[in-house]
């Protein structure tokens, strides 16, 4: 177990790069875009970090939902990635509403496996060992910043 971390973590930084330097990521996202980051699972934080390298998104992380409710109605992030099950009261469903509400987009990242009412599934990604939910991730961020068309 003590090796599977840094091993998770270079696979990771691995995957990252090969979709920055392969250009999967293939629209061009504005670096004054702000997201926010709600996750309590360190391993997962981390991931993210690698990715703010990788692309160069601005980021902010919290490891919980404790005081993020007013911040979250008065710094409007572009966009906000929530985890459901945050280890506390608060779970990211509340938060996914609070911004909803907001018009905030927001996805739910997350690896409980039953089903979680009131949200579409559309807005919810199931996360994966083998880290393939990353590209769904990837994908609303490219959806996320991309210009509005003009008709």
């Amino acid at each position: 177990m003590n090796g599977f971390l840094p091993h998770l973590l270079l696979t990771a930084m691995v995957v990252y790069l090969m979709q920055w330097m392969f250009g999967l990521l293939k629209e061009k996202l504005k670096p004054n875009k702000i997201i926010w980051v709600i996750e309590d699972n360190p391993i997962d934080i981390e991931l993210f970090k690698l990715r703010a390298i990788a692309d160069g998104y601005e980021y902010r992380f919290f490891n919980s939902a404790k005081g993020i409710i007013g911040p979250l109605t008065t710094s409007t992030p572009d966009g906000v990635i929530v985890d459901y099950m945050l280890g506390m009261s608060v779970k990211g469903d509340e938060i996914f509403n609070i911004c909803k509400n907001n018009k905030i987009k927001c996805l739910m990242l997350t690896g409980y496996e039953d089903e979680i009412f009131g949200i579409d599934r559309k807005h919810i990604v199931k996360k994966q060992q083998d880290l393939s939910h990353m590209s769904k991730v990837n994908q609303w961020l490219v959806d996320l910043f991309k210009e509005p068309s003009s008709c």
